[in-house]
Order: structure tokens, then C-alpha cells, then sequence
């Protein structure tokens, strides 16, 4: 039943905020594993970001704010905070992202996460990009302008 619950998660968060039209989902691990982590990248109907962080077995949710564009050293990033006290900087390598702090003790590559029906099982996502190439266009888009 839990796996269920976080396989509509996105679509749950859709209902809540209604203002939001497209998101781009990235994670390390499975759902219901204590190492899991997710991003979610939504854009609003203002084309404004709003980002979710969720990790360990049971998603647990951080307030995440993004900051805008940035570079470090010739890496064109992203920055966003956590809970108002972690800087992370967020780049694209290939079709993942690379999320990390400035004092390497977060450094992580994080994988698109596909939602959506899984052996017929589930909802299809209508807001999720739908696969690594339209997630890629979409980051770059939205939060790396």
C-alpha cells in the first residue's frame, strides 16, 4: 500500500496546488528504501520553480527554495536551500543531474525518475516529463535560464 501511495505522490501534490503544470522528477534509490532521495522540479503557471525534496524510507518532505542560475567555476548550475540552512548547486551530466554543496560533503548524481503506470499498476503522471531527453530540455528551460 505504501509503495502505491508514493507512486501518486506527484499527482497528490498536483491537487494540493493546483497552479502547478509540469515537473521533472529525479532520484537515487526506490521508494521505501532509507536511502532514497527525490527532487521534484515543478514550474508553475507562471513559469515560476517550485522544488520538493523528499528522502529516506518514508519520503520524508524539506522546504526547498530555488535562488536562480549560478556557475561554479566554468559549470553552469543552479542554486537552491534547504530548510533555509544548505546551499546545493545543481548541474546536468548527460541525462542525470549532479547536486552537490560547496564543501564536497554532498555530492551526488541523481537519475530521472520515470511515474507512472509500472506493469499496469499505477496512474500515468500527466504532468511528468516522460522521459530523460524532455526532462533534460525541461531543466534547462526552466531553471537553468
Amino acid at each position: 500500500m505504501f509503495t502505491i501511495l508514493l507512486y501518486i505522490q506527484p499527482l497528490f501534490f498536483l491537487f494540493l496546488q493546483p497552479n502547478l503544470k509540469q515537473v521533472a522528477n529525479y532520484s537515487i534509490s526506490k521508494y521505501g528504501n532509507p536511502k532514497f532521495e527525490e527532487f521534484s522540479f515543478w514550474i508553475d503557471d507562471k513559469n515560476q520553480p517550485v522544488i520538493n525534496y523528499y528522502y529516506g524510507k518514508e519520503a520524508k518532505k524539506v522546504k526547498v527554495e530555488y535562488l536562480g542560475k549560478s556557475k561554479i567555476g566554468t559549470v553552469v548550475c543552479f542554486k537552491m536551500i534547504l530548510n533555509d540552512k544548505v546551499n546545493l548547486y545543481v548541474s546536468q551530466e548527460n541525462d542525470k543531474l549532479r547536486i552537490k554543496d560547496l564543501s564536497g560533503k554532498y555530492d551526488k548524481l541523481f537519475n530521472w525518475l520515470y511515474e507512472g503506470p509500472v506493469n499496469g499498476v499505477g496512474t500515468y503522471c500527466e504532468p511528468c516529463t516522460q522521459d530523460e531527453k524532455e526532462s533534460k530540455s525541461f531543466i534547462s528551460k526552466y531553471f537553468l535560464k
